[in-house]
């Protein structure tokens, strides 16, 4: 690192986005907890991605912090997308459920692949750059 730097500038922003990722997932918490309340009827497939949605956003959570704190931001970058990933599943989900159209399922199918191989290509050819 260069010694004219200011390390206030490059650790401010991500301390500030560690907290509001923190008051987020306390919202997080909270929905969660009041879907397993309402909804324990619920199928279990919905469940079981609502826990998994869970636990990447409490990776994510974690991965904020650490990288706020030793400055190891690789993991929040995985993290978030396959919690992006997960959020998105779910979402044609339950438009196949509700509409059944096998052409635009198949079309945000594959635009959610692509987007996921398209950041997965980007972080490898950026940490190649580091």
């Amino acid at each position: 690192m260069r010694a004219d730097v200011d390390v206030n500038k490059l650790v401010g922003p991500i301390l500030v986005g560690t907290w509001l990722n923190a008051m987020m997932y306390f919202l997080v918490l909270t929905q969660a907890c009041y879907y397993f309340k309402t909804y324990s009827g619920e199928r279990l497939l919905i469940k079981v991605t609502v826990l998994a949605a869970l636990a990447c956003d409490t990776l994510t959570t974690m991965a904020a912090c650490a990288s706020s704190y030793l400055a190891t931001e690789s993991l929040l970058k995985y993290n978030t997308g396959l919690s992006a990933a997960l959020v998105q599943t779910f979402m044609l989900n339950r438009y196949w459920s509700l509409t059944r159209r096998k052409i635009v399922v198949v079309i945000i199918a594959g635009m959610i692949l692509s987007s996921r191989s398209i950041s997965s290509i980007f972080l490898s050819l950026l940490n190649r750059k580091l």
